[in-house]
């Protein structure tokens, strides 16, 4: 427990002296992990003090368990941050700008590991959901922030529900092809599928609607969110018993809560969540840092950072698409499509799972590593990257 509570500081401090520096403070959480994971002895050697330190298997080895609670933690959030009023009123426009740029930038990504590096169809749709995903957490603080002022119109609250969709719909599908993926025979997919969505919206509007009676009950609101972080854990342990889609459940869930609890009940839950949010995103960055070799990063930098820039070619080009004929000037929709540049979050959370799952999966561990390693140059490349083109056109354009 001390070396996570050593590493977990350090990369905490590491961060923050990024954020001083106008970086998103998760490149630095992920550097600590680097720093301090499998293959920190590239870096340290053997020292003595390093060794004593350094995250070993113990770590490691449960990590799934860490990225599970992340993750249902990203997904409650994304459910609670849909508005289904905004829904009603900008649904058609939230839903091109949720699917056209991810869509296009996702067959981006398959193409060219199927054309240039030989792979099949399902790890290269696997990676391309991995890696196509924006982040809310650069995303929603500056959307929030421009709300506040007043600035840039309807593009704040266009952003905040796309985006918020666009993750939805990348983890659902990779939920599903990593079913797919694991598929010998049985129950056939065209059934377990739709089922599983089916069910997953069933119980999730069920249990949204439970915890909002209840929510009222609750006077504190970091019990009401451990208690719906505790569900959402528990569906997706039941995913190997029911077929049912746990990670579409947890956001129906979340949304539901938020449309019919009452106002303080759901914005106490809001504030717990973040709170746990704010322990979560630092041991999850770090843990996939861990697990990720420098040295395989260094030997795909180039052709990741043209797969990148290709891919986010494609996904402006997409929202340029989303936008079309939506009134917004030039300068929106300039805003709106840097605004889903950033990626980490999700890359996080769910990068280092085809390589931990690949033996049971029809899945390479070679492509297993690729698809990690795509994942940490997505977050060190494009968090900044976006970070900084958000805050220098919201300086310039709604200061």
């Amino acid at each position: 427990m001390t070396q996570l509570a050593c590493v977990l500081i350090a990369s905490w401090a590491m961060g923050k002296a990024l954020e001083k520096l106008g970086l998103p403070a998760l490149v630095g959480f992920l550097l600590g992990g680097v720093l301090f994971g499998e293959h920190g002895q590239l870096f340290f050697g053997a020292a003595p003090w390093y060794e004593s330190l350094r995250l070993g298997p113990m770590w490691l080895d449960h990590a799934h368990h860490w990225r599970s609670l992340a993750l249902a933690v990203i997904l409650l959030r994304a459910g609670m941050g849909l508005d289904l009023e905004t829904l009603r009123q900008l649904g058609a426009r939230v839903l091109a700008l949720s699917t056209v740029p991810m869509v296009c930038e996702a067959l981006v990504f398959a193409g060219m590991f199927m054309l240039f590096s030989g792979w099949q169809l399902l790890p290269s749709l696997l990676l391309a959901c991995v890696v196509c995903a924006v982040s809310p957490a650069i995303i929603v603080p500056r959307m929030l922030a421009l709300q506040e002022r007043r600035g840039g119109g309807q593009v704040p609250t266009l952003v905040l529900a796309a985006s918020a969709l666009d993750d939805v719909w990348a983890i659902t599908l990779f939920s599903l092809l990593l079913l797919a993926a694991s598929s010998e025979g049985g129950t056939p997919l065209a059934f377990l599928m739709p089922m599983g969505l089916i069910l997953g919206t069933l119980v999730g509007w069920a249990l949204g609607r439970a915890f909002a009676f209840l929510g009222s009950k609750i006077s504190e609101g970091h019990e009401s969110s451990l208690v719906l972080v505790g569900v959402a854990l528990l569906l997706k342990g039941l995913e190997s018993w029911l077929p049912i889609n746990a990670l579409f459940a947890i956001v129906v869930m979340g949304l539901v809560f938020r449309h019919h609890a009452p106002s303080l009940a759901r914005e106490k839950c809001k504030d717990g969540l973040a709170g746990i949010w704010a322990f979560a995103q630092v041991l999850l960055f770090v843990l996939i840092g861990a697990q990720v070799d420098p040295t395989l990063v260094l030997e795909m930098l180039p052709w990741g950072c043209l797969i990148l820039a290709m891919g986010l070619v494609a996904r402006s080009g997409g929202v340029a698409l989303a936008l079309k004929g939506s009134g917004l000037d030039a300068q929106g929709k300039v805003f709106a499509t840097v605004s889903f540049w950033p990626k980490a979050t999700v890359q996080a959370a769910i990068g280092g799972v085809v390589l931990e799952l690949a033996p049971s999966l029809s899945i390479t561990e070679g492509e297993g590593h690729t698809i990690l390693v795509m994942a940490t140059l997505a977050i060190v490349i494009t968090a900044p990257l976006g970070a900084w083109a958000m805050d220098h056109l919201q300086r310039r354009w709604y200061p």
